[in-house]
């Protein structure tokens, strides 16, 4: 399920760093969905109730692309069409890269060691609980707050101008880097079902994941929808964000010996990111 939270608050961070530099055609919702990256194509038709075509295996095609093919792809689009809609989202995609390429080893040591505790879960579900563990870890970390204090739907913010320019974008790189053809009312069903799934993970009354926790107890699942939800805590079972700092490595066999929590992984980078955002200020 990916840490939804981690990235939006990973993307307010860079934003208010953004708008202190005073780079004036900033739009930080723009940024918000690319930190996101194409994981809103995931949660397109993903309520039970919903019909039709499904986007979500795009989301692994994307994935399997370097950045900077995709990159050049939308370059290749700005030439047509520059906005700074465009412009911020392509830097939140190059920040999502940041932030993947320095959490991804901690996140795969964790789903290791889960699956060793826990060899009959479905590891979509163990990755969800991690995911969605840091997501919580952090949200306390840095503000504070409960999982239920925190709307979903603001991850994917409300901006009719950003999704029309986002799912615009999205055609024109299904069609070049994958030679298929969407149609834009489709893209755009995409970025309205993203926000509406995210809609139905708010949880303020814990009573959705009890719910669903209840159901699934003593049954194998392929995915547990109970570990798509952030409880009021992470529980106690293992150390998500390795906050006692015990050694960790990836890959598994690596003799190089780690001790960073997930925090300090994710403050290297938002500085990282800072550091980026200097170098092309003059291009945002």
């Amino acid at each position: 399920m990916f840490t939804l939270v981690c990235q939006h608050l990973y993307g307010e961070q860079i934003g208010e760093y953004a708008v202190s530099q005073s780079i004036k055609e900033w739009n930080q919702n723009a940024f918000l969905w690319g930190v996101q990256g194409y994981e809103f194509l995931t949660f397109h038709r993903f309520l039970f109730w919903q019909s039709g075509i499904m986007l979500k295996s795009y989301t692994e095609r994307f994935d399997s692309l370097e950045l900077s093919t995709i990159l050049k792809a939308i370059d290749d689009y700005r030439q047509k069409k520059d906005t700074p809609v465009l412009r911020c989202y392509r830097f939140g995609l190059e920040c999502r890269a940041v932030l993947k390429a320095e959490t991804e080893p901690f996140i795969q040591y964790g789903l290791h060691m889960l699956k060793q505790a826990y060899p009959k879960e479905q590891e979509l579900s163990l990755r969800n609980k991690i995911e969605t563990s840091l997501d919580i870890i952090l949200l306390r970390y840095l503000k504070g707050q409960l999982p239920i204090e925190f709307d979903m739907k603001q991850i994917f913010p409300k901006d009719e101008a950003v999704q029309l320019e986002v799912a615009s974008l999205y055609c024109y790189l299904l069609n070049i880097l994958f030679d298929e053809k969407q149609e834009l009312s489709v893209l755009l069903q995409a970025t309205e079902d993203a926000r509406k799934t995210c809609g139905m993970l708010n949880d303020r009354s814990t009573l959705k994941k009890s719910f669903f926790e209840r159901m699934e107890r003593g049954k194998e699942y392929k995915r547990r929808l109970s570990s798509y939800f952030r409880g009021i805590n992470e529980g106690d079972a293992y150390d998500y964000a390795n906050t006692y700092h015990a050694q960790w490595q990836w890959p598994i066999e690596d003799t190089a010996d780690r001790t960073e929590s997930y925090m300090d992984l994710f403050e290297l980078a938002v500085e990282q990111s800072k550091h980026l955002l200097m170098n092309q200020k003059k291009e945002l």
